[in-house]
């Protein structure tokens, strides 16, 4: 079957209603795909992830992406205090299906506890809050520095692809504790 025709075949599935999430087990069964051909199946749920389509949940699980749900798809940003910032792609089809009004170039704030594993530049799927109920009531000061934390919020739920596989720097070493000094200080 040619990978369009198995995305496709995939996302009927699961638009199906007959489950609300699926592993690739339970995929394979339910679309009748033959042993030899569950490489194409896993290249092609891999592609649909990774593209923003279907998101992975605990337990080696996907859904579709639901409209209900406040996750875009779009770009972090790292800042040298630690924080972050997420910048939605305004390409992505997925990202019209959400029920979140963006302003135009919008830039969301992302904590640095929120940021999970993800490194600067890389293409993630970010969860939208809004202000803390604190810091509505507590309006930042002045000095604060502006950095968007009185407006919606995001928080790294998952990480699409990587900016890059490699990273570049100087190798030290101590006793027994090894670590890389990047080059790329937003790392």
């Amino acid at each position: 079957m040619p990978d369009h025709k198995l995305r496709e075949a995939i996302l009927k599935e699961m638009r199906s209603g007959k489950r609300k999430d699926f592993t690739k087990s339970s995929l394979a069964r339910a679309l009748g795909v033959a042993a030899d051909q569950r490489s194409d199946l896993r290249r092609a749920i891999d592609a649909l992830v990774a593209d923003g389509t279907l998101a992975t949940l605990k337990g080696a699980r996907y859904e579709i992406r639901s409209k209900t749900a406040r996750k875009l798809a779009g770009t972090i940003k790292f800042h040298p205090r630690g924080h972050a910032f997420f910048f939605p792609d305004a390409s992505d089809p997925q990202n019209d299906l959400a029920a979140f009004d963006l302003p135009p170039n919008p830039r969301l704030f992302v904590n640095r506890r929120d940021a999970g594993t993800a490194l600067d530049g890389d293409r993630v799927l970010a969860e939208i809050a809004g202000p803390s109920p604190r810091k509505a009531q507590n309006p930042p000061r002045a000095r604060s520095g502006g950095n968007d934390q009185d407006g919606p919020t995001a928080k790294v739920t998952q990480v699409l692809a990587r900016r890059s596989n490699r990273l570049v720097g100087t190798f030290q070493s101590k006793k027994n504790f090894n670590w890389v000094d990047c080059e790329d200080k937003a790392l």
